[in-house]
């Protein structure tokens, strides 16, 4: 059985390689002036639906109420920081999305919003992964693994299953071939 906080390591591989892409095309944009908006509004649905939507459902709703049972609070406390910075995120992404709308899209605030963003998630990801995940792991049992594990399989089912995360795993391949991270093979 693969430990829940594993399940959401990889789930940070996965957002941390959309991260690179996103920073890599906000220098574009800066550097060029092209303006390239259907890979800004999939960088969108993709932090929006996948990181927020699955990945932070997961942590919010069942790793950290388990943590918080099991006496590492959310009031305080590590679980507080990654909580709070779960809203400063949801800010840079609305501010992102609200810079496509009205007709006339405001590129640098949609480049500040996402670097700001950027930034935010790289410092986050590493808190959750050196500090609070290793952490939490000295106050997790194997009885609460197994629930942890039924609670995140039940949350991706929820959302779509594995035709979900297949679709956010091909969308960040997109993301890199867009942003001349990756190659497109032909």
């Amino acid at each position: 059985m693969k430990r829940s906080t594993r399940r959401l390591i990889d789930d940070h591989d996965l957002i941390l390689r959309a991260i690179e892409a996103i920073s890599v095309e906000a220098k574009n944009t800066t550097d060029s002036g092209n303006f390239n908006e259907s890979f800004w509004i999939d960088s969108i649905d993709f932090i929006k639906n996948y990181a927020d939507g699955i990945h932070h459902n997961k942590e919010e709703n069942h790793l950290f109420e388990m943590y918080s049972q099991r006496g590492i609070g959310k009031e305080f406390g590590p679980v507080a920081v990654m909580l709070n910075e779960h809203i400063i995120g949801r800010v840079c992404v609305n501010n992102m999305e609200s810079a496509l709308q009205n007709g006339k899209t405001d590129v640098q605030k949609l480049v500040s919003s996402a670097r700001e963003y950027c930034e935010l998630l790289i410092q986050h990801i590493t808190k959750e992964n050196q500090i609070l995940f290793p952490l939490g792991e000295t106050v997790i049992s194997d009885s609460d693994e197994i629930l942890l594990n039924t609670l995140f399989d039940d949350a991706e089912l929820e959302l779509g299953g594995n035709q979900t995360i297949l679709h956010y795993q091909n969308l960040v391949i997109s993301l890199e071939e867009r942003a001349g991270i990756l190659e497109v093979v032909k």
